[in-house]
């Protein structure tokens, strides 16, 4: 843009606090026959067309940052993800400035808002349908979690949604770092035992929120448990790309594996019990630093589940789509143990190795290493094979561990 155009109600601000080159447009912004009669060298030809698709024009990026596209699929990868060019628009309004993370879903990125003079996240959701349907209930769920309900505080908050060049994008508040990266910062040895009970107490309020709206998350983790920027006690979780309602399931592979919950596992329906299964799993993470249950693949995951909790009921083991991934049919005995005879005849069982060559234990070896009891009851009362025998987020968010001194919990090897 030109510094010496302004039509009256509009200011230019020469000195952009953005590392383009060009101005930003403030107030009602420039419409784009305004904007094309001046600047218009500062847009492709495809953008010289698409421009006037947006009624108020705040940021179009310099010419030397853009990609020479004729059509929406060139601005795409093979994967239908949207080609990130730093510095280059989002909608005439937003400036890309870097990635903040990405997924199957997309990317997010930290984008600079021309038209409110602030820094946010966009999320940019690649383009196959299946993806985008995703995008559609999150757009629905974050705008019915919205508003001033006791809980709300402790859901991301989604500014605006639109298309752009096919690709639906979702405009969040910018947080701060994550759980992840908060363990990232002690090199992976753990959080104080303090600040560990106040980040519970957070996720719990967050959750019974979500339960009393019907809504699961699905995808708990500490990656997305973000803390709000330059105040570490208090978080928010985000990425709400996987969740659903409870009467409207979604996915049936759901869940990050090392914190997805049995009956995911066993192809059970599942319900709000398993986001409390996540949190139980993220707790003693975040004391160890370590995941609680690290499994090499879904069978592994079982396994490392089984090596804590022991084996699950006879009539768990017979229930679920996926029951004999895990179960010998007939016996229940766990496929990842081998059974071996001695010469009197009595049986033995050995774990197998994983596929990676790691050895395990059988069902119930690996005990909780912690002075702690009240800590190891309260995991125990979160980490059930059932879900409907779990705690709620109200009686865990009320259970004596969380309002005791407790000591780091380690899992014995």
């Amino acid at each position: 843009m030109n510094g010496n155009y302004a039509p009256e109600i509009i200011v230019i601000d020469d000195n952009s606090s953005t590392s383009s080159s060009e101005s930003s447009l403030v107030s009602h912004g420039l419409t784009p026959d305004e904007y094309c009669e001046f600047s218009s060298n500062n847009l492709t030809d495809y953008e010289k067309q698409e421009i006037f698709l947006y009624p108020e024009v705040y940021f179009t990026g310099a010419i030397n940052k853009k990609l020479r596209s004729r059509a929406p699929e060139d601005f795409d990868d093979n994967n239908g993800a949207y080609k990130f060019i730093q510095n280059d628009h989002i909608a005439y309004r937003y400036e890309l400035l870097k990635k903040l993370g990405s997924g199957s879903f997309g990317q997010v990125y930290e984008c600079y808002d021309h038209r409110e003079k602030k820094s946010v996240a966009v999320k940019i959701v690649r383009t196959p349908a299946r993806v985008a349907r995703s995008a559609v209930i999150e757009i629905d769920l974050l705008s019915k979690l919205s508003g001033r309900h006791t809980g709300a505080d402790y859901i991301i908050r989604l500014i605006q949604s639109f298309e752009f060049r096919k690709h639906q994008c979702l405009v969040f508040e910018l947080m701060g770092p994550s759980l992840y990266d908060h363990l990232k910062g002690t090199n992976f040895r753990g959080i104080i035992p303090s600040v560990v009970k106040s980040i519970a107490d957070s996720i719990l309020l967050a959750l019974d929120y979500l339960k009393r709206n019907n809504v699961i998350h699905c995808d708990l983790k500490p990656e997305n448990i973000l803390f709000y920027p330059n105040d570490m006690k208090k978080l928010k979780l985000i990425d709400f790309g996987s969740a659903c309602r409870r009467d409207q399931l979604a996915f049936t592979y759901i869940q990050s594996r090392f914190y997805r919950a049995p009956e995911v596992l066993m192809g059970i329906r599942y319900d709000v019990h398993i986001d409390m299964w996540s949190f139980g799993c993220i707790i003693p993470e975040l004391l160890t630093g370590s995941p609680l249950f690290a499994g090499d693949d879904s069978f592994d995951q079982m396994t490392v589940i089984m090596e804590v909790l022991g084996e699950p009921s006879e009539e768990f083991k017979r229930t679920g789509t996926k029951a004999d991934k895990y179960f010998r049919p007939g016996t229940g005995r766990p496929l990842y143990c081998q059974r071996y005879r001695n010469e009197d005849g009595t049986c033995y069982y050995v774990p197998q190795t994983t596929n990676r060559g790691k050895t395990r234990k059988l069902p119930a070896e690996r005990t909780w290493r912690t002075f702690d009891q009240s800590l190891i009851n309260f995991l125990r009362s979160i980490l059930k094979y059932n879900g409907l025998d779990r705690v709620s987020p109200t009686e865990a968010y009320n259970d004596p561990w969380l309002r005791e001194p407790i000591e780091v919990i380690t899992i014995d090897d």
